[in-house]
């Protein structure tokens, strides 16, 4: 792949480091060889776009590349002057639609229009075309009340997922807060995911700047993230048990959260997991009573799943109601698909595998790939990621390295106290705030999630927030839904959304 990068990016290089950064001039050749890669390697992903500033009225955007099928991954970075349309890479990628409109609202930045975008879905002069609503179903997170359907001929015409409903702005909102506010603001609104996204800034800071974090630390957030990870395919569960009334299904999983959440609470007095991971490490030590709770937990929860599986979830009774198709692994890859719903569909893609930090590159795990790309593969798929992260956080705890939380090799990190054996915050907080005064901060970070892959960029000035750029799983797959689901038999509309599991919290803001 790095052979094949040379060859078609040769002629326009200007320059290549050692991190793979393949910097550009912007050039009407551009294009035309994004076109013959995908060509040559059609399960070429189009994971994130990032604006960086620039020197002398300069832009940089940044794309980044996963390639599935040779396990590879590249950034593409273009530099070109403020007001001049950017590449649109739309036509190629039609997960870059919804990236680019963030860039757009986000930034003085405009994406070339020569490719027609996103259809009218709100056109309803079809003739004879038939409006209908199908109400969702999710207590625990609700986050749509209604789909609009168009019917022709008993086959939706038309879908349309509500939008704007939680488009708040995030990014405005946290511009010129400090470090400390942005954790808060991000913890908060994210609070399911919690450990993720302090994660992401802490990491985007901590390679920014070059800090190394204490193998403990590094052991810590592994465990936190992995319980994220079981926490997401739980509620998915939940959320599936719900919509396809299945009672016994839905006790079970709501069982198993409250037990996921009590280690969250006796761990760090929250069920969410957030006040943890923070810029040099984690500021929360685990006892070794907490440890060895955890191990019985996971047993227990282990065995209780593996029991509703057997006895409901495995049963032809059962499969019969998930046995529609998702979609194919041609369409997954059109619009840059990740997460168990990329695997459920055959396209092997798990960035701890292809990236690991950490130890997961030490970790023995496996990832569970569907057989044929139906709902219930999908529920397979997310019942052995949770076993499997089972298997990666029990690996953690028996070779849980001893050590500080926070890094010993920044001299800032000195002056930290230490109250009843766990970090003070506040002391914390003053001594980080200090530091970042005279440092600047340009970085992205990404990670797999239970959900797919999850990445921020971050730009930070004398502790102020610049810049701040979050890119979710979710992002193209209400575009998704809709373009899949044309053509279909209305009973197919409600279980191919459920089993999409968009979180539009995350997906708009």
């Amino acid at each position: 792949m790095k052979d094949t990068l040379k060859d078609f990016f040769g002629d326009v290089i200007t320059r290549k480091d050692s991190t793979d950064f393949y910097q550009v001039n912007m050039s009407k050749q551009i294009y035309k060889k994004i076109e013959e890669l995908r060509f040559q390697f059609p399960y070429l992903w189009l994971i994130n776009i990032s604006v960086f500033e620039h020197e002398y009225d300069l832009v940089k955007l940044r794309f980044f590349f996963i390639n599935v099928d040779q396990y590879y991954s590249f950034n593409l970075d273009i530099i070109q002057p403020q007001g001049i349309e950017a590449l649109n890479l739309s036509k190629l990628f039609r997960n870059a639609l919804p990236l680019q409109e963030q860039i757009e609202q986000d930034h003085n930045i405009r994406f070339y229009r020569e490719f027609k975008t996103r259809p009218n879905i709100s056109d309803d002069t079809f003739l004879g075309a038939q409006n209908i609503s199908l109400e969702t179903k999710s207590r625990l997170f609700p986050q749509v009340d209604e789909i609009q359907i168009q019917l022709q001929s008993e086959l939706v015409y038309k879908c349309s997922v509500p939008r704007n409903l939680f488009k708040i702005g995030l990014e405005q909102i946290v511009r010129g807060e400090s470090l400390s506010n942005n954790y808060r603001l991000l913890e908060n609104y994210f609070s399911r995911r919690a450990p993720l996204f302090s994660f992401l800034t802490s990491h985007a800071i901590e390679t920014s700047l070059g800090l190394d974090i204490t193998d403990r630390s590094k052991a810590i957030r592994m465990i936190l993230l992995e319980m994220g990870r079981i926490n997401d395919h739980l509620v998915f569960l939940y959320d599936i048990a719900n919509q396809f009334r299945q009672e016994s299904l839905l006790a079970s999983s709501l069982l198993w959260l409250k037990r996921l959440k009590s280690l969250y609470i006796s761990f760090c007095g929250n069920e969410n997991g957030t006040s943890v991971i923070r810029v040099g490490g984690v500021i929360k030590d685990m006892s070794q009573v907490w440890l060895t709770r955890t191990v019985n937990e996971i047993i227990w929860l282990e065995n209780s799943i593996k029991k509703t599986y057997r006895n409901l979830i495995d049963k032809e009774s059962f499969k019969s109601h998930f046995q529609f198709r998702l979609t194919s692994k041609n369409i997954g890859a059109q619009w840059g698909v990740t997460g168990p719903f990329a695997r459920a569909i055959g396209i092997n893609l798990d960035l701890r595998k292809l990236n690991p930090i950490y130890f997961y590159k030490d970790i023995d795990f496996e990832i569970p790939i569907g057989a044929s790309g139906t709902g219930h593969d999908l529920l397979i798929v997310r019942i052995e990621e949770i076993f499997e992260s089972f298997r990666i956080i029990i690996q953690v705890l028996d070779n849980l390295p001893t050590g500080a939380l926070m890094s010993d090799s920044s001299h800032f990190y000195g002056d930290l106290k230490e109250v009843e054996g766990r970090l003070d915050e506040d002391s914390y907080r003053q001594a980080v705030e200090t530091f970042l005064d005279f440092q600047n901060v340009d970085a992205c970070s990404f990670f797999e999630s239970g959900e797919g892959i999850y990445s921020m960029q971050f730009n930070m000035r004398e502790n102020k927030i610049i810049d701040q750029k979050i890119s979710t799983p979710f992002f193209p797959y209400s575009d998704l839904f809709e373009r899949v689901i044309k053509g279909s038999q209305v009973e197919r509309v409600l279980p191919l959304w459920s089993m999409l599991n968009i979180d539009m919290k995350e997906a708009e803001r």
